[in-house]
């Protein structure tokens, strides 16, 4: 692609050398078109993707995990998913018949995943204006960095983490690893 650009770019400047050979007027017009034309052909500075979301279901444990010093975890209780169908037939007798039936997608359940340790975590108004700070940068938090948890800190977190299978609104430690907001 920078390098199509490019050719193109010499086309032109090549293309105001050889209309400067005529003179006059038509010729400043036409090299100041190719000198704005130019200016387009500049490339900005190389911009290193955004990095990819970590698996966040991967950290979940659907039993609880054993006791372990040095790790902290939360458990939050899974609702039941549910899926309604509804077919429509025609019956000739009767018109158009509905029926609906429910079927079960995935079953209420508990879960388990690690959550940063108050030692990672420091002063809780510190990391919470981090935290805020990161969502921010990634556009997912639009209020003030105040420090302090709250609904859209909350929200914002949620929907970070639910972009990576972990659809809680509770700081997640492979979360807060990829946020930068603690060392590995």
């Amino acid at each position: 692609m920078q390098r199509e650009r490019f050719d193109q770019c010499h086309r032109l400047s090549l293309d105001c050398a050889s209309h400067s050979r005529q003179g006059g007027m038509r010729r400043l017009i036409f090299c100041g078109a190719i000198a704005v034309s130019l200016s387009g052909c500049a490339t900005g500075p190389q911009v290193a993707p955004p990095r990819a979301l970590p698996d966040l279901s991967a950290e979940l444990h659907f039993t609880p995990p054993p006791p372990d010093a040095g790790r902290c975890w939360h458990t939050e209780e899974r609702p039941a998913l549910f899926e309604t169908v509804t077919e429509q037939r025609l019956d000739p007798l009767r018109g158009i018949v509905s029926e609906s039936r429910q079927r079960e997608l995935r079953p209420r359940s508990r879960i388990w995943f690690r959550i940063p340790c108050p030692p990672e975590v420091g002063g809780a108004d510190l990391f919470y204006a981090s935290l805020q700070r990161a969502l921010k940068a990634r556009g997912l938090y639009d209020g003030p960095v105040t420090g302090l948890a709250n609904a859209a800190t909350g929200a914002a977190l949620q929907r970070y983490q639910a972009a990576a299978g972990l659809n809680s609104p509770v700081l997640s430690r492979a979360a807060a690893l990829s946020l930068g907001l603690i060392a590995h």
